[in-house]
């Protein structure tokens, strides 16, 4: 019997020693976590005075109706948000 593959969102850590982005994707659990994404929803970029979040909330929703579920890092940055 085949396992279903959930999907999942979360962090993508891109960049070079001590100047990351973060890549919020979507990618299946079972691969490993620089593999293929499935999409990419976002970014977050601590570096900048001002933390610099940029998501797309209608593909965020999507995924989520589709069955994916967050990261536990991800949830909480949404919580943050209200979201």
């Amino acid at each position: 019997m085949r396992r279903a593959k959930k999907a999942v969102i979360r962090y993508w850590r891109r960049g070079h020693k001590g100047y990351a982005v973060y890549h919020i994707v979507v990618i299946f659990s079972s691969k490993r976590a620089r593999g293929p994404c499935l999409e990419r929803l976002g970014y977050l970029n601590p570096q900048k005075k001002e933390r610099q979040l940029v998501i797309n909330l209608a593909r965020l929703a999507f995924w989520l109706n589709k069955g994916a579920y967050l990261h536990p890092h991800v949830a909480r940055l949404l919580s943050y948000l209200a979201f």
